[in-house]
C-alpha cells in the first residue's frame, strides 16, 4: 500500500488524484470498446444459430452443450457491456417482465411440481436459452450492422436449407446431415438440416414473409427486386419440398391475413389482397396435387382419414392433464411419461410431446405459465403486426462490410420488413398449433432474433450511449461527498460484472456437463437397445455391454444422478444376469441398487418400475417382482413393453402358464410386431 501510495503521489499531487483518475476514465476509449463488443455479441448469436441449424436443429445433447456455451458467452458479455456503458438501466417494458416471471414459474415447477425432474431442468434450459437469445439481440444489439449479421446468417441458413431440400427431394432422398440417414417415414419428403420435415417448414415460413417483403417493398433498387425475388422463389421451393401440411397451411393463412392487417387500405382492398392470395396458393396446391405423385399422396392421405388421427389423441390427452392441474400444470417435461396413463390401445408412437405448443406448455406449466409466456410472445407478434410505417429499425453504426452493405441495410431497415417479421412469427404460431416447433433449438432462436429485431423497431428502445456517455454517467461530487447516483452507478456495474461471472461459471460447471452427461447416456442406451436384434453373439454381446456400462458408469464415480442413467444400468447388470447365469444374484443385486435409485428420482415412469421387477425375478424374489409390474400396469396399463414384462414374469411360474399367455396375447394386440412377446407365446403353446 505505500509502494502505491507512493506512485500514485508522484503521478498526481495530493487531492488530486480523484480528478486524475476520472481523466483517465474519460480519455479510455469506451465508445470502440463497446462496438467491437456489440460486434463479438452479434458473432455469437449469429454463429449459434448457425452451428445449433446445422447440427439436425439442436435435438442432440452434443450440440447443446456447445450451444449453450454459446449462449452463456453471450448473455455474459451483454452483462459486462452493460457494466463497461455504465448506461442507466432502460425503462421497464411488460414483455420483459412477463418473460422473466415466466421463467421464475417453470423453474418453482421444476423445483416443486414436476414427477421427472431431470427432464424438467432440461425443459426449463430450452426456455430460458430462447428467452436470452431474445434480451440479448433486443437489448444488445443496438446499431444497424450487428443488428444485421444474425439476420443475414439467417437469410443464408434459409437459402442453404432449400439447396439441401433439392438435394434430398431429387438426388439422395435418404440422406441427412452428420453423415446419418433419413427415418423411414420421412423419406421422400425433404427435410433439409433438420430432418424433420415439418419443423424444417416452420424455419422457412419465419422467413419467407421477410424476403417476400424485401422484394416487393417501395424503392427497391433496380436489381434488389429480382435478388430477393429469386431468394424468395428458393425458400418457397424448399417450403414446398417440405410436403408439411401443417406447414403449408399456416403460412398460407399468415400471408392470407397480412392484408387484413395492413393499415391505411380500405376494407375492400384488404378483401380484395387477401382474396388473391388465398386464389394464389389454392392454384398452388391444385397444380402441385396434379403434378406431384407425393403431393397428392399427402393431401389424399387427409382426406382419406377426415383429417389427423394421431394427433388428436395427443392433444384430448393433454387437455386431460392440464385439466388435472388447472392452474400450475401437471409438470414441466412431463408429458411423455404422464400420457402412458392416456395411452389408448393400438397408439404405438413415442410421442415426446403433445405435438402442438399451446397443449404442450399449458399441460406442462398450467395457466400460469402459459399466460405469462404466450401473453409476452402475443403481445410482440400483434405489435408488429400493427406496426405503423413509421416504425423502422433505427440504430447508427455503420453495416457489416461497410459500404458494400450500405444496400443491405436500408432493405432490411424499411418499415415493411417490421410487419412482414409479425406475419413469419403469425405463421410460426399458427404453425404450432399441430406440431412442436418450439421444442426445436434452432426455430426457437430463429424466433427469437427475428422477435427481438421487430419488438426494438416497435417498443423503441434506448440509442446507443453517446461517446464518453460512461464516464459522465457518475458526475462529480458534490460538496458533501460522492453523489448517490455514483454510488448506485458504480454498484450496479458490479452487480452486472458478477452477474457475468456466475452465468459463466453455471453454464461451464453445471449446464454443459449435463448436456454431455445426456449425450453419454443416450449412446449407452443405443448399445443397449441394439442387443435386441437377432443373431447377436456372446461375445459381441459381452463386448457391447462393456462399451454401454463404461459410458453409463463413467457419467459419476458411483451411480449417476440421472434417474434415466440409473434405469439404464439396471437394464444392462439384467442382461449380464442371463451371460453368466452362475452369478446372477450378483447381478441382480446390483440391478435392484440401480432400479431403486431410479425410483428415488421418480416413481412416475413405468419403466423404472420394470427394471425393479426385472431385477427382482433375477434374484427368485417373485413376489414383490409382481407388485412391481402390476404398477408398472398401473402407469401404463395400454403399453406392451409393460405386458410383456408381466407376462415372462408370469411364465417363470408353470403354473401360470394361462395366465401368462393371456397377458403376452394383450401384449400382442397392442403391438402385433413385437417379436420377443412371439417367440414368448410360442413356448407357453409348447409346453401348454
Amino acid at each position: 500500500m505505500k509502494t502505491l501510495s507512493f506512485l500514485t503521489s508522484r503521478v498526481f499531487p495530493a487531492g488530486e488524484w480523484r480528478s486524475g483518475f476520472r481523466k483517465l476514465r474519460l480519455q479510455f476509449p469506451v465508445p470502440r470498446v463497446l462496438s467491437a463488443g456489440e460486434w463479438a455479441l452479434a458473432a455469437l448469436l449469429a454463429g449459434n444459430l448457425a452451428w445449433t441449424s446445422l447440427h439436425l436443429g439442436g435435438v442432440r445433447a452434443e450440440t447443446m452443450a456447445a450451444s449453450w456455451m454459446l449462449t452463456g458467452a453471450a448473455l455474459a458479455l451483454h452483462l459486462l457491456l452493460t457494466a463497461v456503458s455504465g448506461e442507466c438501466p432502460p425503462r421497464w417494458s411488460g414483455v420483459g417482465v412477463l418473460l422473466a416471471a415466466f421463467l421464475v414459474c417453470a423453474a418453482a415447477n421444476v423445483r416443486f411440481v414436476t414427477p421427472v425432474r431431470w427432464l424438467g431442468v432440461r425443459d426449463w434450459l430450452a426456455w430460458a436459452q430462447m428467452i436470452a437469445v431474445f434480451w440479448v439481440a433486443w437489448r444488445g444489439l443496438r446499431r444497424a450492422g450487428p443488428r444485421g449479421l444474425p439476420l443475414g446468417v439467417a437469410a443464408g441458413l434459409g437459402l442453404a436449407a432449400a439447396v439441401l431440400c433439392v438435394y434430398q427431394k431429387f438426388i439422395d432422398p435418404g440422406w441427412l446431415m452428420m453423415g446419418r440417414g433419413q427415418a423411414a417415414q420421412y423419406v421422400g419428403r425433404a427435410g433439409g438440416f433438420f430432418g424433420n420435415p415439418n419443423n424444417m417448414a416452420a424455419f422457412f415460413g419465419l422467413l419467407i414473409p421477410p424476403v417476400l417483403a424485401l422484394a416487393w417493398r417501395r424503392g427497391a433498387g433496380r436489381w434488389e427486386r429480382p435478388a430477393w425475388g429469386g431468394a424468395a422463389a428458393a425458400l418457397l421451393l424448399g417450403w414446398v419440398l417440405t410436403f408439411s401440411r401443417g406447414g403449408w397451411l399456416a403460412l398460407a393463412a399468415a400471408l392470407a391475413a397480412w392484408p387484413l392487417l395492413e393499415r391505411g387500405l380500405r376494407r375492400g382492398g384488404r378483401l380484395w389482397r387477401c382474396g388473391a392470395v388465398l386464389a394464389a396458393f389454392a392454384a398452388a396446391g391444385g397444380g402441385l396435387h396434379l403434378v406431384s405423385p407425393a403431393a397428392r399422396a399427402r393431401v389424399d392421405k387427409f382426406v382419406a382419414e377426415h383429417g389427423e388421427r394421431s394427433r388428436p389423441i395427443l392433444w384430448r390427452a393433454s387437455l386431460r392433464l392440464a385439466a388435472g392441474a388447472p392452474v400450475f400444470g401437471a409438470g414441466a417435461g412431463s408429458f411423455n411419461v404422464l400420457f402412458e396413463r392416456e395411452r389408448p390401445e393400438g397408439f404405438r408412437d413415442e410421442p415426446q410431446w403433445a405435438h402442438n405448443d399451446f397443449l404442450n406448455t399449458l399441460g406442462d406449466h398450467g395457466a400460469a405459465g402459459f399466460l405469462l409466456f404466450f401473453g409476452a410472445a402475443g403481445a410482440v407478434t400483434w405489435r408488429l403486426l400493427r406496426a405503423r410505417r413509421g416504425e423502422a429499425g433505427g440504430g447508427g453504426g455503420r453495416p457489416f462490410f461497410h459500404a458494400g452493405c450500405e444496400a443491405w441495410r436500408e432493405a432490411w431497415q424499411a418499415p415493411e420488413i417490421t410487419r412482414a417479421i409479425g406475419v413469419g412469427l403469425l405463421a410460426l404460431g399458427l404453425a404450432c398449433l399441430v406440431d412442436f416447433h418450439l421444442k426445436i433449438p434452432a426455430v426457437a432462436m430463429l424466433a427469437a432474433v427475428l422477435a427481438a429485431e421487430g419488438w426494438r423497431r416497435v417498443e423503441g428502445a434506448a440509442p446507443a450511449p453517446a461517446a464518453g456517455a460512461a464516464g459522465a454517467a457518475e458526475g462529480a461530487p458534490a460538496a458533501g461527498g460522492e453523489p448517490e447516483s455514483a454510488r448506485v452507478n458504480r454498484a450496479r456495474r458490479a452487480g452486472c460484472a458478477l452477474a457475468a461471472v456466475v452465468i459463466v461459471w453455471a453454464v461451464a460447471g453445471a449446464v454443459r456437463p449435463l448436456y454431455h452427461e445426456e449425450a453419454a447416456r443416450r449412446e449407452g442406451r443405443a448399445l443397449l437397445d441394439s442387443l435386441a436384434r437377432p443373431g447377436v453373439s456372446e461375445e459381441e454381446q459381452r463386448a457391447v455391454l462393456e462399451r454401454a456400462e463404461g459410458l453409463l458408469f463413467g457419467l459419476s464415480p458411483g451411480l449417476p444422478g440421472n434417474p434415466q442413467a440409473c434405469a439404464d444400468i439396471a437394464y444392462a447388470s439384467a442382461l449380464w444376469s442371463r451371460l453368466e447365469p452362475d452369478r446372477a444374484r450378483v447381478h441382480g443385486g446390483a440391478a435392484e441398487l440401480a432400479a431403486r435409485a431410479a425410483l428415488a428420482g421418480s416413481d412416475a415412469v413405468h419403466e423404472f418400475w420394470i427394471r425393479l421387477g426385472v431385477a427382482l425375478d433375477v434374484q427368485g424374489r417373485r413376489a414383490e417382482a409382481g407388485g412391481a409390474f402390476a404398477r408398472a400396469l398401473e402407469l401404463a396399463p395400454a403399453s406392451a413393453l409393460a405386458w410383456y414384462h408381466q407376462a415372462y414374469h408370469m411364465a417363470l411360474d408353470p403354473s401360470e402358464n394361462s395366465r401368462a399367455a393371456a397377458a403376452v396375447e394383450t401384449c400382442l394386440r397392442l403391438d402385433p410386431g413385437h417379436e420377443s412377446a412371439k417367440v414368448l407365446l410360442a413356448h407357453l403353446r409348447a409346453n401348454h
